[in-house]
């Protein structure tokens, strides 16, 4: 694991493999309205996932 100290807005995205598996990893530090943005993109991102596999 990894981290760092970052100012508001942040996101980050992070995927990481281990055993033939991977973890996505996220990280937001930002407003209620910014928390609210990235549950969209995440909410798109797994649609995504979920259609390629």
């Amino acid at each position: 694991m990894t981290g760092s100290i970052k100012y508001p807005p942040y996101f980050q995205l992070a995927i990481s493999t281990f055993d033939n598996e991977a973890t996505l990893s996220v990280n937001l530090y930002g407003t209620i309205s910014d928390r609210n943005q990235i549950a969209s993109f995440l909410g798109k991102l797994m649609l995504e996932l979920k259609n390629a596999g």
